[in-house]
């Protein structure tokens, strides 16, 4: 199975560019052939499978790369070179429009903490602010942790240092971030 860290690996070299001219081949090959993804439904082969988990892997590499934000434009060549009503639904504006989702999560011994946001993911708050620092002035996110969820090992007041933290953050570069709100229940983007 190719996975979003193998496709990463291999296009090292390349950078955002070389990732998007070679999403820019695949969608050129595959746009209106898509059935060719199909199973064979008698011998339960998919001969192309491999090249749509690429084409899956190049999208979400894109969409989710540490070193810059996904803005407007950039979300919309990506819709361009979607081949499919799934991509088409999953890069379509209205996913990105008001406050951007700040998702917080620990699992505790099962799973390890994740920070969240457009497709990025994020193992500690200073990795999250990195990401974070790329998105422009003004621009609004909204704090989600998974107060709904009885597992998330967060205790109230260490999400509460964690929010307080990132608005001195995000203030500090003409950012801001909402309180948690009905918005964020069962981590939805919106």
């Amino acid at each position: 199975m190719i996975t979003r860290a193998l496709i990463q690996n291999f296009w090292a070299s390349f950078g955002v560019g070389g990732f998007r001219k070679r999403l820019e081949q695949w969608s050129e090959k595959w746009k209106g052939r898509t059935e060719s993804f199909r199973e064979n439904p008698i011998t339960g082969g998919a001969p192309n499978r491999w090249e749509e988990q690429l084409g899956s892997a190049l999208f979400q590499t894109i969409g989710s790369a540490k070193s810059w934000a996904l803005n407007e434009p950039r979300r919309r060549r990506l819709f361009s070179l979607c081949i499919d009503d799934w991509c088409r639904k999953t890069w379509a504006s209205e996913l990105f429009s008001g406050a951007i989702a700040v998702e917080v999560s620990n699992g505790g011994e099962s799973y390890p903490p994740a920070f969240r946001v457009q497709g990025y993911k994020a193992r500690t708050l200073a990795d999250l602010k990195t990401k974070l620092g790329y998105f422009p002035e003004g621009t609004t996110f909204r704090w989600c942790p998974q107060t709904f969820n009885p597992f998330d090992a967060y205790t109230p007041g260490e999400r509460k240092e964690m929010y307080e933290d990132l608005s001195v953050f995000l203030s500090q570069r003409s950012m801001s971030i909402e309180p948690e709100s009905p918005k964020c229940t069962g981590g939805s983007n919106q």
